[in-house]
């Protein structure tokens, strides 16, 4: 690591024998691609050391470098202006299930940024592309024998802030069904997408275990959350439910929901078979 930050042609931050440095766990080995001039990032959040990044964070136990008195190098302060920057927002954003694709409408060259939380050791995969597959979906399988897929691993920090986000959305709302200490079922309602042109979309979700099903509970979880994202902005609620899951689809009718279109074969079983994809609404406009 090298550092010489200069503002008006003086020195403000320079690296020296005083700092700190430990070699990072978070960075897991990758693939190399491309004839060897490309790679993909695997990182784990979960061993960043606690707080690093925070102000007054105390590097004691990292390693001092050693300063290389002979260098073979020498700064020049670069000659050409630096480069304009600017944030690009995705034209069109579209979700299905746990996959999100952000379509840019144009070329780009720059530093993808990506926000996101859940539950830990959970895995986000990044795969970005200018071409897309006969089936729609991006081709990350790039020329020259690249693939344009990188991997992060979150933290518990970041499940922290993912609950924490979603108990402060008024658009949003999570609930646990207990007996006694035991979590039995989960259930929650998310806004589809960010972008203004599915603000009036909610997402619904729900789980129960198997040995707790038949007792109400999925029940309740529904009425409860139907009747909370009547008090949102939302003007239609979606789910998706495999095709083969008669009880629960029974369970969403009942509440109103409709069918409005099908994923054929969206899963593939380890037996080799394969699962439709039901996609179901509920119209909210009329809340009473």
């Amino acid at each position: 690591f090298i550092c010489d930050l200069r503002v008006d042609g003086k020195s403000l931050v320079r690296s020296d024998e005083h700092f700190h440095y430990v070699r990072s766990a978070s960075r897991m080995p990758g693939e190399t691609y491309g004839y060897a001039t490309g790679f993909n990032e695997k990182y784990d959040s979960r061993e960043e050391p606690e707080g690093w990044k925070n102000l007054g964070f105390d590097d004691f136990m990292w390693t001092s470098p050693s300063v290389c008195e002979q260098p073979d190098y020498h700064f020049v302060e670069q000659e050409t202006p630096v480069l304009a920057t600017w944030m690009v927002e995705p034209e069109k954003v579209t979700r299905d299930g746990a996959k999100i694709t952000c379509d840019f409408g144009r070329e780009l060259s720059g530093v993808l940024l990506v926000k996101a939380a859940g539950a830990a050791g959970k895995r986000v995969f990044v795969r970005t592309g200018e071409e897309l597959n006969e089936d729609g979906s991006v081709r990350v399988e790039g020329r020259q024998n690249c693939r344009y897929e990188d991997e992060w691993t979150m933290t518990l920090e970041q499940e922290t802030a993912y609950l924490k986000k979603t108990e402060d959305d008024p658009k949003s709302l999570m609930l646990g069904a207990f007996i006694g200490d035991t979590l039995v079922g989960v259930g929650s309602f998310l806004p589809c997408a960010a972008v203004d042109r599915a603000r009036h979309r909610a997402e619904l979700g729900i789980s129960i275990l198997k040995a707790y099903w038949g007792r109400g509970i999925g029940t309740a979880i529904m009425q409860t959350l139907v009747d909370e994202v009547k008090k949102t902005s939302a003007e239609q609620l979606e789910l998706e439910v495999v095709a083969t899951n008669e009880r629960a689809i029974r369970l969403y009718e009942r509440f109103g929901f409709v069918e409005f279109a099908r994923h054929p074969r969206k899963l593939k079983y380890r037996d080799g078979t394969y699962a439709d994809m039901v996609l179901m609404m509920l119209d909210l406009r009329t809340k009473m």
